[in-house]
């Protein structure tokens, strides 16, 4: 009985060291100063933005969406044009700056992985009317405006939408994303003999 006793009093002693160490591995974690914890209690998107993925996905079977992409993934700069420059000895644009950690919400790829689509969910909160709030607002603005224009000039298709605007049917949101272009007939402008291909707007 002693010598159980014995071992059981070690086996404490034991466990208790073992805790200690890992209390102290604890504390020294948050002594290193790195505050990290995962957004959104544990989510990799906010509740709307989950859905919209799921909705995407779901409708979208025989494609493959990615979501919080950065722009700089999937675009690049076309070699000649990146090395344009001013008149005089002025430095020509940055055009990588412009799409520098800028993301857009949702890629819409074929299963080879070849872009197809832009989905961006505009922001419906509403804006404070203070003077910082606004200037953020602005810079927000700006920010869009060139991605936008990057994406445009890429030729890729960018649909917006919000929660409210999402549509309801699964064929708007195809019709939307991914059937080609509409091609018009020719009696359907004035002096154009030839077909047009128009963007389908959204």
């Amino acid at each position: 009985m002693e010598l159980i006793g014995t071992l059981a009093v070690a086996a404490g002693l034991m466990l208790a060291f073992l805790m200690l160490l890992v209390f102290k591995k604890g504390q020294a974690a948050k002594e290193d100063g790195w505050p990290f914890r995962v957004a959104r209690d544990g989510r990799l998107m906010t509740e709307g933005k989950w859905f919209v993925y799921e909705r995407l996905t779901s409708v979208l079977d025989k494609h493959v969406v990615f979501c919080q992409v950065g722009v700089g993934n999937f675009l690049e700069v076309v070699p000649e044009e990146g090395k344009k420059r001013k008149k005089g000895n002025e430095p020509g644009v940055n055009w990588r700056w412009k799409i520098d950690k800028k993301i857009v919400d949702f890629v819409i790829c074929s299963k080879d992985g070849k872009v197809v689509a832009v989905v961006e969910m505009e922001d419906q909160s509403k804006e404070k009317s203070n003077d910082e709030s606004k200037a953020k607002s602005k810079a927000k603005d700006n920010a869009q405006d060139d991605k936008d224009k990057a994406l445009t000039s890429a030729g890729v298709r960018v649909v917006r939408w919000s929660m409210r605007t999402l549509p309801k049917k699964d064929e708007e949101i195809r019709k939307a994303l991914i059937e080609p272009v509409r091609k018009l007939r020719s009696d359907e402008y004035e002096g154009n003999d030839d077909e047009v291909s128009l963007p389908i707007l959204s």
